[in-house]
C-alpha cells in the first residue's frame, strides 16, 4: 500500500464511507482499539483486530482516508531534541507526542502502519492524525464517543476549520523540525494534518 499524508482537498472531495477512524490501544488481550468504517457502527477491537479490519477495507477500496487518534508526526528543536508540538499544550496543560500516553499509541501506530505499509496493494492511504484530548470526562467517554467525534469534525469541516491544524501551524518554534512518524521506520509518508476534536 501507498502511504501518504492527506491533503485539505480530501476534506471536500472524497465520500464518507471511503473514511476509517481508529482510536488505537496496544494491550495483549482488551478491546483497547475503536474503529469506526465509513458508515458502519463504532466497534470495539483488539489491536490485531482492528489492524486486521483496516486491511480488510484497504483491499476493498482504491483510496481510503484513515484517520488514527495517535502522533503521526514527531518534533524536534534545533538541538536534537524531542520538543511537543503547537497543539499538544492549552492552557498550561501539556500532552507531548514523547511523553506516556503519547509514545504508547506513538508505537502501536508505527506497527499498525508498517503492517500497512508491507502488504502488496495499490490502494492509496491518505493519513491524518486524530488529537483528542484536553476534554472533560464527560466528554471522553470511550473509544467509540472518540471516533464519533473525530468523524463529526471531518463531515463539520467547513464549519471548524480552526481545529484542522497542517505543517506549518504544528511548530512549536521556527526552529523546530517535524517529521513523518514513518521516517524512522523507513517509509516517510510526509506530516499528515492534525484533527484536534474539542468538546
Amino acid at each position: 500500500m501507498r502511504l501518504i499524508a492527506g491533503t485539505e482537498n480530501l476534506l471536500n472531495d472524497l465520500h464518507i464511507n471511503q473514511w476509517c477512524f481508529l482510536d488505537i490501544g496496544f494491550s495483549n488481550n482488551r478491546r483497547t482499539c475503536g474503529l469506526l468504517i465509513g458508515n458502519d457502527n463504532p466497534i470495539k477491537l483488539t489491536y490485531s483486530e482492528a489492524a486486521k479490519s483496516i486491511v480488510c477495507f484497504a483491499k476493498m477500496n482504491e483510496n481510503i482516508c484513515l484517520v488514527i487518534e495517535a502522533p503521526l508526526s514527531v518534533s524536534f528543536d534545533k538541538n536534537g531534541n524531542p520538543i511537543g508540538r503547537k497543539v499538544e499544550k492549552e492552557n498550561g496543560r501539556t500532552r507531548y507526542w514523547y511523553n506516556s500516553p503519547g509514545s504508547t499509541v506513538l508505537v502501536s501506530a508505527l506497527y499498525l502502519l508498517h503492517t500497512l505499509y508491507n502488504e502488496k496493494l495499490h490502494t492509496k492511504v491518505h493519513l491524518f492524525e486524530g488529537f483528542v484530548s484536553f476534554r472533560s470526562n464527560k466528554g471522553r467517554l470511550s473509544h467509540l464517543n472518540d471516533v464519533v467525534s473525530l468523524k463529526k469534525m471531518v463531515e463539520n469541516y467547513h464549519r471548524c476549520k480552526n481545529t484542522f491544524f497542517f505543517y506549518d501551524s504544528l511548530c512549536m518554534t521556527d526552529t523546530d523540525s517535524i517529521q513523518s512518524l514513518g521516517k524512522v521506520a523507513g517509509f516517510d509518508f510526509g506530516v499528515p494534518p492534525l484533527i484536534k476534536v474539542t468538546d
